[in-house]
């Protein structure tokens, strides 16, 4: 899940490490130190705003500061917005040239802002005198999911075609933005705070639909330019990632607030901003340091961070801002974490922006969801006893380890993966050619006839397809040096001396089978 690296060594065999791993820390603090200036533009405010919104609808406290009132209907329109969310997010993926129509046109683009704002109208007028709540709060909840999901799918086309670069300094920062603007909406009065999140969606929609054209650059694109993936294999992937850290956030987070009877504003307001700037601080720090195969190293970091608040609940004694601020870091950076990942395998991978954000955003606020019900549900065991507490902390503490299973790994994208270019080849491909032997058989054929390790022959697959040895140490769990004797082992076995090489005698081994 590391940065893609155009990489050719051409003196790998004289010192592959050198070429294998570089000075990365350099070129990674140079790369974040030269485009700090650049943080401040449309797309990163549009985006801010639009997950400013998000929070302070879809945290479960719009009922507390948008009407003054908590009734169970107000509630239940968290609920209902998060479905509707989710079915328009995955309605995109499946329905891709639909909602590519959609997306483009000049007129329906601005149905989606419009909607949420409506929507949120709709929540906050829920509590006047002898309006029908139920209707209300229904249709708030339908309107604010529906827009959301759509602004999303825009947003992440709008990352999907800009470089990594850009995309690992601006998301971190527009959510940092986003904890700050909610902080400030919280602290005023229901109306001011209702006027201001009607308009948020209203701003970022503008945004996305009349500055940035989000979808004018995969207009005039063929249908063959994107490359393929397994939806069934992708969703089961994130999807298990996300539903272990939402079910496992959701029941930690209701049961200390509940527990220690905090409110919901002192949980949120400020130690959400401080989340933030250390989830800024944590990923901008990884990124510069290991820009190859950051994004992996920070969600062992995240990992860790959810492990010890976990595990101090049982201990913890009221409301504390560390304690707080320990809850919401884990989770908003795996939400950030998340972003950074689909934005990034869109654009490297060439996938369609729809699918890739509509499957993959939609499992994660499908996770948020039952970890929201889950949450509920363990709260109506209150009063809870030492042995409940430690019982919630260690299923969540195991949650979470098993999520980092599912973490997306390079061999897994090469399995659900097919790139565009394969596609194409494939479609103009005679019978007798269609026969060629994949890439990876030739690698296989290689490795038997230079004798090659099982090890040295994961090694030379991944390096072949342009990895750098940041990203196959990480890939395969495998340090530094031992990367490197791997490296020059294939090389004095297939008597090689850099990828170029390397690359052309496995595409000599790919002509038709005898």
């Amino acid at each position: 899940m590391g940065r893609e690296a155009s990489m050719i060594d051409s003196k790998a065999m004289s010192n592959p490490i050198e070429n294998g791993v570089g000075d990365g820390s350099q070129r990674g603090l140079s790369c974040v130190c030269s485009r700090l200036e650049g943080l401040m533009n449309a797309r990163c405010i549009g985006f801010a705003l639009m997950r400013a919104w998000v929070y302070l609808l879809f945290l479960d406290i719009t009922a507390t500061f948008l009407t003054g009132n908590n009734n169970q209907w107000l509630q239940n329109s968290y609920i209902v917005s998060t479905v509707f969310l989710c079915l328009v997010l995955f309605a995109c993926a499946l329905f891709r040239p639909q909602a590519e129509r959609w997306a483009i046109g000049r007129t329906t683009r601005y149905f989606a802002p419009i909607l949420a704002t409506v929507g949120t109208l709709c929540i906050a007028a829920s509590v006047i005198d002898g309006v029908p709540a139920p209707v209300f709060c229904f249709a708030g909840g339908a309107l604010t999911g529906i827009g959301s999901a759509l602004i999303e799918v825009g947003y992440g086309q709008l990352y999907k075609i800009e470089s990594s670069d850009k995309t690992n300094l601006e998301v971190p920062f527009a959510f940092l933005i986003a904890a700050v603007v909610f902080s400030f909406v919280v602290s005023l009065d229901r109306y001011a705070s209702t006027f201001i999140c009607s308009v948020l969606p209203m701003i970022s929609g503008w945004i996305l639909a009349s500055r940035l054209e989000a979808f004018k650059a995969d207009r005039d694109k063929p249908r063959d330019a994107n490359a393929h993936i397994d939806l069934m294999r992708f969703a089961l992937k994130i999807g298990a990632c996300a539903m272990a850290v939402g079910v496992a956030d959701g029941a930690v987070r209701a049961v200390y607030i509940s527990h220690y009877q905090i409110s919901v504003h002192d949980f949120y307001q400020f130690p959400l901003v401080i989340a933030g700037v250390l989830t800024t601080l944590i990923i901008y720090i990884a990124l510069s340091r290991t820009p190859d195969g950051g994004l992996r190293k920070v969600y062992k970091i995240v990992v860790l961070i959810m492990a010890v608040f976990y595990m101090m609940l049982p201990i913890l004694e009221g409301y504390t801002m560390v304690g707080c601020t320990l809850a919401l870091m884990g989770y908003g950076t795996f939400n950030v974490l998340i972003w950074l990942i689909l934005a990034e395998m869109a654009h490297k991978h060439s996938l369609n922006s729809m699918v890739t954000f509509g499957i993959g955003w939609g499992m994660v606020s499908l996770g948020v969801l039952i970890g929201s019900l889950v949450g509920r549900l363990l709260t109506s065991f209150e009063p809870f006893d030492a042995q409940m507490l430690s019982l919630v902390a260690a299923a969540s503490v195991g949650l979470i380890l098993l999520s980092y299973l599912f973490v997306f790994k390079e061999s897994d994208l090469a399995r659900i993966i097919t790139p565009a270019e394969a596609l194409v080849a494939d479609a103009a491909e005679s019978p007798a050619v269609s026969h060629r032997v994949r890439f990876m058989d030739a690698c296989d054929v290689i490795a038997q006839e230079c004798e090659l390790t099982p090890r040295e022959t994961e090694v030379m697959k991944l390096y072949a397809k342009g990895l750098t040895g940041t990203q196959i140490q990480d890939e395969l769990s495998i340090s530094r040096g031992t990367f490197s004797t791997h490296l020059r082992h294939i090389y004095e076995k297939t008597g090689q001396h850099s990828r170029p090489e390397l690359i052309a005698l496995i595409e000599s081994n790919r002509g038709p089978k005898e």
